[in-house]
């Protein structure tokens, strides 16, 4: 009974806000209020269209209503939506799919129209919506398969805001204040069956430009999106679709990207942040912070490329594949096809998940450059189409690293990058690419688990690495390998490389392969002053970690490590092995620091076999019959540095 009273309850407040409201405005042709586009005429989605905001009510229709009037009206509008939560989306058997999704704000053929939020709304999906792959008969979820299937299985919630074919004129079209909610959540949304290994690839966007030029977004969150928070997909050789502008912004937790680029001129993000992608309850391909990757036209199949993108002072993090991905896609085109060119990320904070060793993932495009960025995990190059040096990927004075401090409240967290035996290196080149005219000018690499590189170029058009600091292997690090990195044919001058004495750099130069410190370059090398043990020999792949570190005010940099590197002192040995080989598979550890000490057992391959604490003057028997003879290792840490002591069972 209470239930029935309560649904009376609703509807007769509906109806009420209804008539309080009055019916949706309605654009007619013969009201010259309606037709004057000499001034901005400005709407309320409540007072003008009936919406409720009460995060009950489904306010679809109203949205709805507010989209044809202003296509009706060919823009010159400004929407306002003013604070609560509106609930949209409805979804309509068939009309070529399972189910349709209706685009919630559809704005097509206008000119200079502003969508503008006060107090912070919210528009957010309704529960229980169908998204992925169906059968159109039992309704059930498809299996997962390796194939495009046909799209009546699909199903869809639609786009939150569509602009097509749109353009500012003497004005803008601006998207700005509000937080837009694609309601990807645990038990919130019916998840139907995937493609493998890309999952679902249905559109479900925040923000879509399609055509859409001079154009601001400003200061909008956009989450939990089955595929991307934003897109952009203009066509760069069309004049009124060029000037995109992201202000201020927020993408994160959308399925597949924080924002994506698929064709356009003059696309610039400015203090905005793309995070997280992939990290949701859906997770499809590429599952990064942002893909600039030219596609063709849906009619004519002519490629739209991009130029000229800039992001400036923005985050592109904790993404489960790649911050930032700029690739060739699927186009298939002749080999020197040029997708896209002139790309600068400056200042910009780039920084992979636990889950992926990808920071940046780059492809066949043209002067790339990041200029004082923070880059942590790894650089994969799949050869750009460089011809000449200023055509070739550039990273100026950058800060590359392996570990990614980050602080949350009160609390810091060290993550320590997962990185696969695909690639072990922070910067690799992949797929047997060259590395046509690369280059590093003024950078650190600060390397604490990890190694530096393999760059592969050609001595007709070399990579470069200039003027950098180069530290492996940092103390406190993970230092189990003696090539600390490779590069063939790169020009290599007046670097400063930082790293142990039983490890070595190794440079080709044609046939002729040099190995440190007798490289040609004025580069100066120069060993950690700690004491070592002999040169492991283990595989450096390391899985990834978070760790959180109590007592630290600040942790955004690795320079909050316990030890430094050239200031770091010689000291006597804090563990004691012995017998070394063993005798009978059997050992004894001896803590002889002024502290506790804590100790990880591994096998030849990384493997952890056993780990725990000695206090101080402890000792302590292992007896492992069951392990083969061989080379072991024991790894020991206290206050202030990690040690890797040899062991050799037999």
């Amino acid at each position: 009974m209470k239930s029935v009273k309560r649904i009376v309850l609703l509807a007769i407040l509906s109806v009420v806000c209804m008539s309080s409201y009055g019916q949706p405005l309605q654009f007619n042709p013969n009201n010259p209020a309606h037709t004057d586009t000499s001034t901005i005429m400005v709407l309320n989605i409540k007072t003008d269209f009936g919406a409720l905001g009460n995060n009950v009510t489904n306010d679809q229709d109203a949205f709805e209503a507010a989209s044809e009037f202003i296509n009706a009206r060919k823009g010159y509008c400004q929407l306002i939506i003013p604070a609560g939560t509106y609930r949209v989306g409805k979804q309509t058997p068939g009309l070529f799919y399972y189910l349709t999704g209706r685009d919630v704000l559809k704005i097509m053929n206008c000119t200079n129209v502003s969508i503008t939020g006060n107090g912070s709304p919210v528009i957010q999906y309704a529960d229980n919506l169908r998204y992925g792959y169906f059968d159109p008969i039992t309704g059930s979820p498809t299996n997962p398969i390796d194939h495009w299937i046909d799209a009546y299985t699909w199903a869809t919630p639609g786009n939150c805001i569509y602009i097509y074919n749109s353009n500012g004129g003497d004005g803008r079209i601006r998207i700005s204040g509000l937080t837009l909610d694609g309601n990807m959540y645990g038990g919130k949304v019916v998840i139907g069956g995937s493609l493998v290994p890309i999952n679902i690839q249905i559109e479900h966007f925040g923000i879509f430009l399609h055509g859409a030029g001079k154009v601001t977004i400003e200061n909008v969150t956009t989450r939990r999106f089955g595929l991307d928070g934003i897109i952009i997909r203009n066509n760069p050789d069309n004049p009124a679709h060029r000037d995109v502008v992201v202000n201020n912004c927020l993408s994160e937790y959308n399925g597949r990207l924080g924002i994506s680029v698929i064709g356009g001129r003059d696309v610039t993000l400015n203090n905005s942040s793309f995070n997280n992608s992939g990290m949701g309850i859906i997770a499809s391909a590429p599952c990064a912070g942002i893909d600039i990757e030219a596609e063709k036209e849906y009619i004519t199949q002519s490629l739209w490329r991009i130029y000229d993108f800039k992001a400036n002072n923005c985050e592109f993090g904790n993404n489960k594949n790649a911050g930032v991905v700029i690739v060739a896609g699927a186009v298939v085109t002749p080999a020197d096809t040029l997708f896209g060119n002139n790309f600068v990320f400056s200042n910009c904070d780039i920084y992979a998940a636990p889950t992926s060793s990808f920071a940046i993932d780059l492809g066949q495009y043209r002067k790339i450059t990041f200029d004082h960025c923070n880059i942590t995990g790894a650089v994969f190059d799949a050869g750009n189409r460089a011809y000449k040096p200023e055509d070739g990927v550039k990273f100026l004075s950058c800060y590359f690293r392996d570990i990614y401090y980050k602080k949350t409240g009160s609390s810091c967290y060290k993550t320590r990058q997962h990185y696969t035996e695909l690639s072990s290196v922070i910067f690799s080149t992949r797929d047997n690419a060259l590395s046509s005219y690369m280059q590093f000018d003024n950078c650190v690499f600060d390397l604490a688990y990890k190694r530096l590189w393999n760059i592969y170029s050609t001595p007709q058009a070399p990579a470069s690495v200039t003027n950098c600091v180069i530290k492996a292997s940092t103390t406190g690090g993970y230092i189990d390998f003696t090539q600390i990195g490779f590069d063939s044919n790169a020009v290599l001058q007046n670097n400063k490389f930082v790293f142990y004495d039983f490890q070595e750099y190794r440079h080709q130069q044609g046939n002729t392969i040099y190995a440190s410190p007798n490289i040609p370059g004025n580069n100066q090398f120069t060993f950690y002053n700690i004491v070592t043990n002999p040169a492991p020999a283990v595989r450096d792949t390391i899985y990834g970690k978070v760790e959180r570190i109590d007592g630290v005010d600040s942790c955004l940099f690795t320079g909050n490590r316990t030890t430094g590197t050239e200031d770091a002192v010689k000291q006597a040995p804090s563990l004691i092995v012995y017998p070394n080989p063993s005798s009978d598979h059997s050992f004894t550890i001896k803590n002889t620091s002024e502290g506790s000490l804590e100790y990880t057992f591994l096998d030849f391959n990384g493997r952890r076999i056993s780990y725990g604490t000695l206090r101080r003057s402890e000792q302590k028997q292992f007896h492992f019959p069951e392990l083969a003879a061989g080379v072991y290792f024991i790894r020991t840490r206290d206050e202030k540095t990690t040690r890797t002591i040899k062991v050799v069972l037999q």
